[in-house]
């Protein structure tokens, strides 16, 4: 992802739809009482971006170590103007550097389908040996491969999952699956409509990102849908279809 769609990204992940409603998820995941790690917890975003999440995760639950990195030196350098007090540097989620013995929580959202599944299994697998036991690892990824369309090629997005390839995943990386689901459901049939038609355009236009400014209205509606959704996913159910997969491994 080049420089310019990390500041564009940094400019509206505050509000947007899609974005809150991941972070809401993820908050709520570490509130749960099956999920919620211990009171002096050490947390790492492995794959920060422009750090939103990590503020997110640092006003809900004061971590006694929280890290970032990022292969951008430009989106490092935006977290780290977010969230003080974090250590936040610049690495690759392929050959990690990890600077704690063991975490409690490590989460990745949307990296891994970017740097190549294959390509970061090395460096999964060594956060998944800092876990402690008893210890999660948060995953989103982008779903369903027919899906796959301008957005994704902007992005720099190599793969999209279904939850069968991100369970055979877990399963890799010697831990369990505690959570496993689609998400971005209820605003599905509109998306895959869309990602159709660009699809079906995509010789007469620029890529362009679905991640853009939309109006009041329809960002707080969807932002509510996603809401909706995420009580149903923290309960313990699970979509059949969405456009992200969103993962919790535990380790044993």
């Amino acid at each position: 992802m080049d420089d310019r769609e990390i500041e564009s990204m940094a400019g509206i992940e505050g509000e947007h739809w899609w974005y809150r409603g991941l972070r809401d998820l993820i908050v709520r995941t570490l509130r749960s009482r099956e999920l919620r790690p211990p009171a002096r917890s050490r947390i790492l975003d492995a794959g920060c971006g422009s750090g939103a999440t990590l503020r997110a995760i640092q006003e809900a639950l004061s971590p006694a170590y929280l890290g970032g990195f990022d292969l951008s030196q430009q989106a490092v350098r935006l977290a780290q103007g977010k969230v003080s007090g974090a250590d936040i540097y610049q690495s690759d989620i392929r050959n990690p550097e990890l600077r704690q013995r063991e975490f409690d929580v490590i989460l990745s959202c949307d990296v891994i389908s970017i740097a190549g599944i294959d390509q970061s299994m090395e460096g999964m697998q060594q956060l998944a040996r800092r876990l402690r036991p008893g210890g999660v690892l948060i995953l989103n990824l982008p779903a369903l491969p027919w899906l796959n369309g301008p957005h994704d090629r902007l992005m720099g997005t190599c793969h999209r999952v279904t939850t069968r390839q991100v369970r055979r995943l877990i399963e890799a990386l010697g831990l369990g699956a505690a959570l496993l689901t689609y998400r971005v459901f209820l605003p599905f049939p509109a998306i895959a409509a869309s990602r159709f038609f660009a699809r079906f355009g995509s010789r007469a236009q620029q890529p362009r990102s679905d991640l853009r400014p939309c109006p009041l209205w329809l960002n707080r509606m969807l932002s509510g849908m996603l809401v909706a959704e995420n009580q149903t996913i923290t309960r313990g159910l699970a979509f059949p279809w969405g456009s992200s997969v969103y993962a919790v491994a535990k380790k044993q």
